[in-house]
């Protein structure tokens, strides 16, 4: 062995060190390889994007295009199909939408009668598939790609039916998508250096390219990408050689056409040398640092590992050879010694020490484990419940005497088997089974730490009652779980008849019970009726006066839900209210049972508000029935419309118990009619009041809210912050205040339009209601500003609450028009009380300059406010 290679210490030492240099070559190998993968996902990624927003482009002119021919069939000079007065207007509009190779109409025989192309000839036929699909689809269709305009270019065909008298198709008007739209895409998305776009059909030809190229353009290409882009027939990426002949990273996805037989795929690749350059040059600089450090490691190594290494060693492994031979009481003799070598010698000799120590602590240990296992034999034989020990997959460990006396198995017998095959019924077992899986497995079962009772079996099959509990036995071993079992026939005997003795003397009771309360009832509903009449009052005068307290329409619908079963107790009902837009009404309070039948509904679906008055339904003959009541309806309802200064705001709707479960002749001949006249009033009232609170509603919000936003407006901050700056002085504690800036909003509307700028508003208001507490008060302070108040917040909470404000700004995916608008980043000042001053103008002030710091020093950062000294 000595004269092996490398069989030396400090040889060793050398090889160690450069064992230990190469997982730094594989890192920077594996680093320099997975930011190669990363550069390729990247680039991937964007391409990939690309290719999205030209499919959402697409997808966008197909459906302008549906939109564009419908508007076209209700032209007189479409629809009486006069010659050249539709020429003039085809060529009007192909000039005004230069994206259409063409647009015409067709007669049902595919005669063409005007187009906005020259004439071809008279009356020449001009069918094609997305004709004869118009025709028997009667609706918007799209064609196979085919050849249009002077020179031919490739189009998209798309048809649309002129209906004439009757509903009948009288012609077919058309457009012909240039599908040359996708080169001017290519040109605004600023492809990448050495990039290329391509446009294919179902087929594999080549529609159009980016940069242009003349070869290949109208062929079937049988190029890699274009074979991989058939396969998929989706949205995917892979790298592959294209038409030109170069290979290139592509990404792919198909353009939507609302059609089975005309089929387009848009790609984009980009060079792969492009795309992995930064990544191979970081890899060389990597592996260069590498190599230089392993040699310096190698020198070193070599020439301290005698000196400070081998010596020590070799008393270290004198000290472990006697150690390994059984002599626990040798020790190093290095205690002494500084350094790591000294502490491994201070460790080794108390390991020794330690290893002395405990074998004799285990010779003690074994003797009582024998003890206990004794102790623990006497008690199992002696139990007079059954004990039943077993492992974690359920087989009997343990029988002690009293299970073989109780289930007529011998020790012998049970050990080794499972427990639901031995004690278990058969009919029982799947249950039982899964039962003591989860009780075992996951400690889920009933009869884990606790007792049930069970079924049990005998070996001679018959069943009696048992209790069970099931407790886990934890060791260093597998767990074990011993289970106790005790019969309880006897005690199910005497509770059987104790219960029969109990049932017989309750029905006794029960009969007698009944007929003193039928008599009893015929006496008190005479005085429940003149009761019931002053309550009625009494509570319709309450919810009155509660109604005219309300702020807001929640609060009188909480009262009308917390009144209307004190006021109808025996007619479950629901208040239901017409939606902003009048075209649904939604159940805003409910009492009484069965709830009802559906809570959002048209008002169509109900007779009273169809008609402006009550509707009644007296039982179940009526024909008359809303269909907001449900399958099968009930047997009386009455409906009443709210009805405030001739305008519906909703309907009140009860249900009336059946006439045989109270007869009219033991209530009072006018019992129903109060009640109905009950609910017209009731109905009155609430309308009222409602319109009241509406109207309030709306003078409030407009006074103190946003239109656009949602948020509170400059006027009602300003209040706001000087009311609670006085509190804040009063109680002494912080308040934050935070103004917020859209970054580059001028540059983004005039990119998009006022329209998504104004969507971007009202996200940005959306974030601040969601990230800001109910006591906080959110404001838009003007154009694309917005400022917050913090109550009782200190200035590492505000300026903690500002950068989670940032992030979330961040997070926002705004879209308008289905096309993405790109990351929004807004720029925070900050500013507290009483920091930053102890007036709202100063803190205000404060707050504004940090914004302003925020926009100088880059954006899309918080700045919070210099000190006041």
């Amino acid at each position: 062995m000595a004269g092996l290679p490398f069989s030396g210490l400090r040889a060793r030492l050398v090889l160690l060190v450069l064992v230990a240099v190469l997982p730094a070559l594989g890192l920077a190998v594996h680093a320099g390889i997975e930011e190669r993968r990363a550069a390729g996902a990247r680039v991937r990624d964007d391409t990939l994007l690309l290719t999205r927003l030209a499919s959402a482009n697409h997808e966008r002119l197909v459906e302008l295009t549906g939109h564009f021919l419908a508007t076209l069939t209700q032209l007189p000079e479409i629809r009486q199909g006069a010659g050249s007065a539709c020429d003039a207007l085809l060529a009007r509009l192909i000039h005004q939408h230069p994206i259409y190779a063409d647009i015409g109409l067709l007669s049902v025989q595919g005669q063409r009668i005007c187009s906005s192309l020259p004439p071809l000839g008279t009356g020449e036929a001009r069918p094609g598939p997305f004709f004869r699909q118009v025709l028997s689809t009667r609706s918007f269709a799209v064609g196979e790609i085919e050849a249009a305009g002077i020179p031919p270019r490739p189009t998209l065909a798309f048809g649309y039916p002129v209906f004439g008298e009757l509903s009948a198709v009288r012609g077919v008007v058309y457009a012909l998508l240039d599908l040359a739209w996708l080169q001017d895409f290519a040109e605004t998305a600023k492809l990448p250096s050495g990039a290329v776009l391509l446009l294919v059909d179902g087929k594999g030809t080549l529609l159009a390219r980016q940069p242009p190229a003349r070869r290949g353009l109208g062929e079937v290409s049988r190029a890699p990408i274009v074979q991989t882009i058939l396969r998929t027939r989706g949205e995917g990426t892979s790298e592959g050689v294209g038409p030109d002949g170069v290979e290139r990273l592509f990404a792919f996805a198909p353009l939507a056409t609302r059609s089975d037989e005309a089929e387009l795929y848009v790609a984009v690749g980009v060079s792969p040398a492009e795309a992995y350059a930064e990544a191979n040059r970081r890899l060389m600089r990597m592996l260069a640092a590498v190599g230089i450090a392993g040699l310096l490691s190698v020198f070193a190594a070599w020439s301290a590992g005698d000196l400070f290494i081998v010596r020590r060693v070799k008393a270290l492994l004198a000290a472990t050879t006697g150690l390994a031979a059984g002599d626990l009481a040798i020790r190093t003799g290095m205690a002494g010694e500084p350094g790591a070598l000294g502490q491994l010698a201070r460790e080794f000799d108390e390991m020794a020490e330690t290893l002395e120590k405990r074998q004799v602590e285990m010779d003690r240990a074994t003797e009582d484990l024998r003890k206990s296992e004794a102790r623990k034999g006497a008690i199992l034989e002696g139990a007079l419940d059954c004990v039943i020990t077993m492992d974690a997959a359920g087989h009997v460990v343990e029988f002690n005497p009293a299970a073989e006396k109780t289930f007529g198995y011998r020790r012998q017998q049970a050990v080794g088997r499972r427990v639901d095959e031995l004690i278990v019924p058969p009919r029982l077992r799947g249950r039982a089974e899964a039962a003591l899986d989860r009780a075992l497995l996951r400690g889920e079962a009933g009869a884990l730490r606790r007792r049930v009772e069970r079924v049990a079996m005998r070996a001679d099959g018959t069943e009696f009652p048992v209790e069970v509990s099931v407790t886990p036995i934890e060791g260093e071993g597998e767990p074990l779980y011993t289970t106790f079992l005790r019969d309880i026939t006897e005690r199910r005997q005497a509770e059987e008849a104790l219960r029969g003795t109990r049932d017989e003397l309750q029905k006794r009771v029960e009969a007698r019970t009944a007929e003193l309360k039928d008599a009893n009832e015929r006496l008190v509903d005479w005085v429940e009726e003149l009761q019931q009449r002053a309550q009625d009052m009494r509570l319709l005068s309450e919810v009155g006066d509660h109604l005219q307290a309300c702020h807001s329409v929640q609060e009188a619908y909480a009262v009308l839900a917390q009144y209307g079963g004190s006021l109808f107790p025996d007619e479950p009902g629901a208040l239901c209210m017409l939606s902003e837009g009048h075209n649904l009404l939604e159940c805003v309070a409910a009492w009484g049972t069965p709830p009802p039948a559906e809570e959002v509904f048209t008002p169509d679906d109900c007779w009273a508000l169809r008609r402006g008055r009550p509707h009644v339904v007296e039982g179940p003959e009526a024909r008359l029935v809303c269909r907001h009541v449900g399958t099968p309806p009930p047997a009386a309802y009455v409906c009443v419309p709210l009805m405030a200064q001739t305008t519906a705001l909703g309907v009140l709707h009860l249900i009336e118990g059946p006439r045989e479960a109270k007869p009219e002749s033991a209530l009072g001949p006018h019992h129903a009619l109060a009640r109905r006249q009950l609910a017209f009033t009731v109905a009155d009232q609430v309308a009222l009041a409602l319109s009241n609170l509406r109207l309030q509603e709306s003078l409030r919000d407009q006074a103190i809210r946003d239109p656009l936003t949602g948020l509170f407006n400059r006027r009602y901050m300003q209040e706001s912050l000087d009311r609670e700056l006085r509190r804040a002085k009063r109680r002494r504690t912080p308040m934050g205040v935070i103004m917020i800036d859209i970054d580059h909003f001028k540059r983004f509307n005039d990119t998009f339009g006022h329209a998504a700028g104004d969507a971007l508003l009202r996200e940005m208001g959306a974030l601040l209601q969601r990230e800001t507490r109910a006591e906080d008060i959110a404001c838009r302070y003007g154009g694309e500003e917005f400022a917050l108040i913090l109550l009782d917040a200190s200035a590492d909470d505000t300026e903690e609450r500002a950068m989670l404000l940032r992030e979330g700004a961040s997070r926002l995916r705004v879209e308008y028009g289905h096309q993405p608008l790109g990351n929004i980043t807004i720029s925070v000042g900050v500013a507290v009380f009483p920091d930053h001053g102890t007036v709202a103008e100063a803190l205000l002030k404060a707050a504004d300059a940090a914004l302003y710091r925020a926009k100088a020093g880059g954006r899309d950062r918080v700045r919070v406010a210099e000190t006041v000294s």
